[in-house]
């Protein structure tokens, strides 16, 4: 019990299910206290300040990620610590203070080296394509830029939804609060918007 539950709430919330997600650490935390089970409390910490970065709460984020980031090192976790730190660095780039975010996600870097966590220093060593070309996109979230990106490429709205395993109303939804976010009008527009 409680071994996936905080990487379930990670994804509810990549996937714009935030309540759901709430729900999910509301129900867990209890559990996990009770059962003194602090690697759980630490990654529900860290999806919550995931949910309060996409609820616009960015500084109330950034310390938590921060503590967080810190008791999972003191823990001895490293891949831990590494993914608190690459989401520390997202939520400081939405804060749009980059050097943080870069430092971050360089101290993330070294962690995962020393780990030999290959495929997640080559995520932590990744700029996000596109993020730095227009400031209003590091408004949007991960499923949103996800999403950005496919139809920018010329995805249909069916063809976004099969690749991204959503319903047809919920892409076209999607798409409508990128356009309100990117104060774009078109599919050209956003092409425009994401790739300079």
């Amino acid at each position: 019990m409680l071994r996936w539950h905080e990487e379930l709430a990670e994804a509810l919330l990549a996937n714009d299910a935030a309540q759901e997600a709430v729900e999910l650490l509301d129900e867990v935390r209890p559990v996990a206290e009770e059962l003194r089970r602090t690697t759980v409390l630490l990654g529900c910490d860290r999806a919550y300040a995931l949910y309060l970065a996409g609820a616009g709460r960015t500084e109330e984020a950034a310390e938590l990620l921060t503590r967080t980031a810190e008791r999972f090192a003191e823990a001895g976790l490293p891949l831990e610590h590494g993914r608190a730190l690459i989401a520390l660095a997202r939520v400081e780039r939405r804060r749009r203070r980059r050097s943080a975010a870069q430092g971050a996600l360089q101290s993330a870097a070294t962690v995962f080296e020393r780990a030999g966590a290959a495929p997640w220093l080559a995520l932590a060593s990744e700029t996000p394509a596109g993020e730095d070309s227009l400031p209003a996109l590091s408004s949007l979230t991960d499923a949103e830029l996800r999403l950005a990106h496919l139809v920018g490429q010329g995805a249909s709205n069916q063809e976004a939804a099969a690749k991204l395993y959503l319903s047809v109303k919920t892409v076209e939804a999607r798409l409508t609060r990128i356009y309100q976010k990117l104060d774009v009008r078109s599919r050209a527009q956003l092409a425009t918007a994401l790739h300079g």
